[in-house]
């Protein structure tokens, strides 16, 4: 960063601009976010505990699975 006593550079007065229309187009929210943004916590927070276990019982049947496609390449590899 440029001390208070150096001159901004072309491109540091660039920014600067460019950073001020941001400021000046800031809009306000709108009126029901706070609403939106709890009714989406809730659905979400309902639904977790049914994910997390659907999701345990497709890696379990995964990891069953590549358990028995091991030992069948075993048992082949084995000359059975």
């Amino acid at each position: 960063m440029a001390d208070d006593d150096e001159p901004l550079t072309l491109a540091e007065r660039r920014v600067a601009v460019l950073v001020a229309q941001l400021q000046d187009d800031r809009g306000d929210p709108p009126e029901r976010l706070t609403e939106q943004v709890v009714r989406t916590a809730r659905w979400q927070r309902a639904v977790r505990g049914t994910l997390v276990i659907a999701g345990q019982v497709i890696g379990s049947l995964g990891d069953g699975l590549a358990l028995l496609i091991d030992q069948r390449k075993r048992t082949r590899s084995d000359g059975g």
